[in-house]
């Protein structure tokens, strides 16, 4: 027997053997004339034709080379849910749940959809991870893992009820701080830590889930090796004692870090430990790696693999190929992936990262998918051509069959598997003879082949082609998915069954001897109504957060429509019932993302073809914090990343300052009395056209006009620094005479007509609106588009630079403009004011300057809002009595009581009491201000509003190590209702005790209210944040050489997790060098000394001191 490479599945080694028989191996492929040729007849009429004449490519299916190793089997495709993708699905479930199970379906069901066969869950750390954050199951060791905070679980779970025979994997790409600072104290520290948070996290996903892991992915998602904590995971997993099934079967795999496979070869335990190496992205195994496969039986998978991002339903409008399947991560690129990792690198699995895309648009992310659903509030989901690519794999080739290595070739290895035309995939099912192969031609020619199959118990069974292919420019995108194109019929040639088949170009092809599917066609009438059911949101939209029990819980507090960028959004009870949305990530529990240094927390939600509106909120920095901290909301919001890359946001300081930011970065600031920490403000954005208002507390901040780089549609954001900040009655309003929505246009749509030597392109950046832009590059060029509406924005990223030429219903308004720098998803020209009807727009590039057509954006009708505004305003009470923090309703009333006018609230003093957009009344702090609600009409009334305030010192930014005392005072502002103190309590006895003189002992690391009680019956509270006792303290500089009378000042550093408020330094000669309390040295005189910094709980750190002359 002739003796191939080690792991090959490749035709390379076939080659050989039949060579060595005397069969002649033609690779060379070109053009022919229908689908079957001499050897084998075709059955039905063929949907297509290809012309021109061929040489044929021989493909050998010999069933004696079936690899039947039990490492070498299908194991299908799989889905990973991470970095927030699958959010939105939770909207889905709970408000279109037929739409959500068709969106299940299509992915998971082995018969009428996909048959994805394995899911893989990433275990969050409430950091971006990619595309945005997934949040933490453990936020502190102690709390108790929680696994209905975000999609991931409940995504698994449904799966499983749709296919039970699905694997589940888990996967971190960060840590939470907890487990981080574990690892600081040591390494064994850090694996006991990071095993008790996976381990809860499995155990809390079998309660509540009912989910049963068969694999978790060890290292953290393309970081380092970690092959010691992979060691110390198996040995605890086989040796847990407290278990919810075995977790001694869960498989192991080694994720995609470079080197892993060499150190298995060096390390029979590591090596032991693990079942399954996970590559990412690369569709190549080096031959150590496949040395592991051959020799050690191991599993190889694509373990993330890229999916699906070129698929514009416009895709026949580029100017490259004319095709939608085509393109860098295209339908036939991707499947020429999966192919190559399977024939080439000996993967039995690729996973699509992600499967379905349910958060909302982000230039900075990928939007690869199967499945987009991201207009939850409609139930609409789109079906990219990903979805039958992973068809004609699946459908056709079951889990568990055998690869036919004579039947599989791989072209290219590689992320980018573009451009082939020659890879084919076989795999059979040994006990039946049923086989399938797929088949790629991503190129300009067609492919045909002669197929011989042998040595299989269905080699002279009839054969059925299936075939997708792109749509021409006057058909549906979907027009050819999946499409059964005819039978052919083997004929026997010498110990062989021959037929030939022609794969067109661009298009991807399964031959399967198996029965019972269905054309996509058929499958998409029987869909719901889900299917391409996109509309937009509506406006007014408003969410005070006030969702009842049973909804809260079963999210895991998740609110509504929101996704994560970075940061954990989550609702909270205000303590006064009132729930609120808060950021529940302080300094005090912030890991670190998959990428390094995290960007600040923001959520975003809504549609991103909101226009005009107004946009407010009620905010309140975190009260138990004295470092500088913000809050802010943004409008017209497309972004992803950065907090400021677009849109319009207005940030607001603890010390009362104010900026307003666009694209083009900070285009205003001020500052407003009375903000501190604790105490509620309202913030509101009005955008109308290009024009930006920012009010604070409802007076007017700034007015800006956007002349550079406008931003013209986007959904809402709302932004926070690392800290408890609350955001309540966020609305989002209508603008009298504005635009609600846009309706957007892809520059690939056939409605826009652009000079034939424009080059429309597609797998472009995901920047630029469904990766297509049109390029204009010679003086002469232009589009036109025939639309109805008031007005018209141009949407591309240009160099300032190119001049054009626009007319609009045939009349020059514009002979030469000057096209300004513009960012992406921005506006370059813009025409508002138009009367409402058809207009035809006209843009010729007058220079040789180079113009990006992005999208267009139509304006309809202006939203006039409906009669009914009041003619009087009434208050329930005219003085108001409350305590600080307490909330009380203004009690404000319209007549008529019909009437849907907005009451516009106000203070006199933000200091002392604040309301919020819904009325209710807030004590900011002691004294007294006056509250006034007005209308339209100039009509308005006011409330005298006095607050009581029983305040400790100090107020905020209280942190202890665990083990240290404070002293806590407390008094009544301004004297305002003095009485004497009662009592003093802590919220959590086992962590913080205090005493009837307001002595404070830090017990345990947490957070902890501290309650202080007048005979009054007025409360004060504070928040006391404990952490560990320092295990050690590092001083720095280690060694100081100072001049006599020169001074420098010590820092000291205890590990992250712990903290000491009180460092003690002692020197050991003051007479040259003493210290003081804060840790400054001053020099006294020559010689050198010792300075010591010790800890409350006895840590101790010594600096050198040379003092010169």
């Amino acid at each position: 027997m002739l003796a191939c490479p080690i792991g090959l599945r490749k035709m390379g080694c076939y080659m050989k053997k039949i060579w060595k028989k005397g069969i002649s191996w033609i690779l060379a492929g070109s053009i022919l004339f229908g689908v079957a040729g001499p050897a084998g007849g075709m059955d039905g009429t063929e949907k297509n034709t290809v012309e021109a004449a061929q040489k044929l490519a021989t493909l050998t299916i010999d069933g004696n080379t079936l690899d039947t190793g039990e490492n070498s089997s299908f194991r299908g495709l799989g889905a990973v849910s991470c970095s927030n993708s699958s959010r939105l699905l939770m909207d889905y479930k709970e408000e279109h749940s037929d739409e959500y199970w068709e969106i299940m379906k299509w992915l998971f069901h082995t018969k009428t959809g996909a048959g994805l066969s394995h899911i893989k869950i990433e275990l969050g750390n409430d950091l971006d991870s990619s595309s945005g954050a997934e949040p933490a199951t453990k936020r502190s060791a102690g709390q108790k893992a929680n696994v209905r905070r975000g999609a991931g679980f409940m995504f698994a779970h449904d799966a499983l009820t749709i296919n039970p025979d699905i694997s589940v994997d888990l996967i971190c790409r960060g840590m939470p701080a907890w487990v981080e600072q574990a690892y600081e104290k040591s390494g064994q520290a850090g694996y006991q830590a990071r095993y008790r948070w996976y381990k809860e996290t499995i155990d809390a996903a079998y309660d509540k889930w009912d989910i049963t892991f068969s694999y978790v992915s060890a290292n953290r998602n393309e970081k380092m090796v970690e092959k010691e904590w992979t060691k110390y995971l198996r040995k605890s997993l086989n040796t847990e004692k407290i278990q919810r099934y075995d977790y001694s079967k869960i498989k192991i795999v080694a994720a995609d870090a470079a080197g892993a496979a060499q150190e298995m070869l060096k390390d029979s335990e590591y090596r032991n430990a693990v079942d399954v190496i996970g590559c990412h992205d690369n569709a190549y195994a080096d031959e150590t790696v496949r040395k592991l496969h051959s020799v050690y039986k191991k599993e190889i998978w694509l373990s993330e693999g890229a999916s699906i991002a070129t698929d514009s339903i416009f895709g026949a409008n580029n100017t490259v190929d004319g095709r939608n399947t085509s393109g860098r991560k295209g339908m036939l690129d991707i499947a020429n992936r999966i192919i190559t990792c399977m024939s080439q690198s000996d993967m039995t699995m690729y996973e699509f990262q992600p499967a379905v895309i349910s958060n909302y648009d982000a230039p900075d992310a990928s939007r690869g998918r199967l499945i987009k659903a991201d207009t939850p509030w409609s139930g609409g989901y789109s079906i990219s051509n990903g979805l039958v690519m992973a068809m004609h794999f699946t459908n056709f080739i079951k889990k568990g069959w055998k690869f036919v290595d004579s039947g599989c070739y791989g072209g290219q290895a590689g992320q980018s598997a573009e451009g082939i035309k020659n890879n084919y995939l076989t795999a059979a099912k040994k006990s039946t003879g049923d086989y399938s192969t797929v088949l790629i031609n991503d190129s300009d020619t067609a492919k045909t082949y002669e197929v011989a199959v042998s040595n299989l118990k269905k080699a002279s069974s009839k054969v059925i082609v299936w075939e997708t292919k792109s749509n021409d420019t006057d058909e549906q995108y979907d027009a050819h998915w999946l499409e059964k194109i005819g039978t052919l019929h083997p004929t026997k040639i010498g110990n062989a069954y021959v037929y030939e088949v022609t794969v067109k170009p661009y298009t991807m092809m399964t031959l399967t001897t198996t029965t019972g599917q269905a054309e996509y066609a058929k499958r998409k009438a029987k869909a719901g109504m889900g299917l391409q059911k996109e509309a937009g949101l509506s406006l007014p939209y408003t969410d005070d957060f006030e969702y009842k029990s049973a909804y809260l819980k079963r999210r895991g507090r998740t609110p509504r429509y929101t996704c994560d960028v970075n940061g954990a959004f989550e609702v909270v009870s205000q303590g006064n019932s009132n729930h609120v949305l808060c950021q529940q990530i302080n300094k005090d529990h912030l890991g670190t993302g998959s990428d390094g240094a995290p960007v600040k927390p923001l959520t975003s939600f809504g549609d991103d073809r909101w226009k005009d509106y107004i946009l407010s909120a009620d905010v309140m920095l975190d009260s138990s914090e004295n470092e500088k901290n913000y809050a802010a909301i943004i409008a017209r919001y497309n972004a992803s990343h950065s907090a400021v890359e677009n849109g319009y946001q207005l940030r607001i300081y603890r010390g009362g300052s104010w900026a307003l930011y666009s694209n083009q970065g900070k285009i205003a600031k001020g500052t407003v009395s009375g903000m501190r920490e604790g105490r509620l403000v309202n913030l509101k954005l009005k955008v109308l056209g290009n024009k930006v208002s920012a009010y604070i507390n409802n007076e007017l901040a700034v007015r800006k006009t956007i002349k550079e780089s406008p931003v013209n549609s986007g959904r809402a954001a709302l932004a926070s620094a690392y800290y408890k900040n609350y955001f309540d009655n966020v609305k989002v309003i209508p603008v009298q005479n504005g635009a609600t929505h846009v309706a957007r246009v892809d520059d690939l749509d056939s409605a826009l007509q652009f000079s034939s030597s424009v080059s429309r392109l597609q797998s472009q950046s995901s920047r630029y609106y469904n990766g297509t832009v049109s390029v204009l590059a010679e003086k002469s060029e232009s589009f036109s588009y025939t639309f109805t509406g008031t007005g018209i924005s141009i949407l591309g990223n240009n160099l300032a630079g190119a001049k054009i030429k626009v007319t609009l219903d045939g009349k020059e308004i514009d002979s030469r403009y000057a096209v300004k720098a513009t960012e992406h998803r921005s506006a370059f020209y813009q025409l508002s004011g138009l009367e409402m009807g058809e207009h035809i727009i006209q843009v010729e590039l007058v220079n040789e300057d180079i113009l990006r057509i992005d999208a267009v954006e139509v304006e309809k009708e202006a939203y006039t809002a409906e009669a009914g505004r009041a003619d009087r305003i009434l208050l329930e009470n005219e003085t108001l009595e409350l305590a600080y923090g307490e909330s009380v309703s203004l009690g404000a009333k319209l007549e008529p009581e019909n009437a849907n006018e907005r009451i516009i609230y106000t203070t006199s003093n933000m200091a002392v009491a604040m309301v919020a957009s819904d009325g209710r009344v807030i004590g900011n702090g002691a004294g007294e201000a006056v509250i006034t609600a007005s209308i339209g009409n100039g009509e308005k009334v006011s409330a005298k509003v006095i607050v009581t305030q029983l305040a400790i010192t100090p107020r905020s930014g209280i942190r202890l190590g665990a083990g240290e005392r404070i002293k806590l005072k407390a008094s009544y502002v301004k004297g305002i209702n003095k009485a004497p103190i009662k009592k003093w309590k802590s919220s959590n006895k086992k962590l913080a005790v205090v005493s009837s003189k307001g002595v404070v002992r830090a017990k345990r690391a947490g957070d902890v209210t501290i309650t202080v009680v007048g005979n009054n019956g007025y409360k004060g509270k504070a928040v006391v944040h404990i952490r560990k006792a320092p295990y050690r303290i590092k001083a720095m500089p280690q060694s100081i050489s100072l001049k006599a009378g020169g001074a420098k000042k010590l820092r000291c550093k205890v590990p992250s997790g712990c903290f000491a408020k009180k460092i003690v330094y002692k020197s050991s000669s003051p007479e040259i060098a003493k210290v003081s309390k804060t840790g400054v040295i001053r020099a006294r005189k020559a010689g050198t000394c010792r300075i010591t910094a010790e800890t409350y709980n006895g840590k101790t750190a010594v600096v050198t001191v040379r003092v010169t002359d």
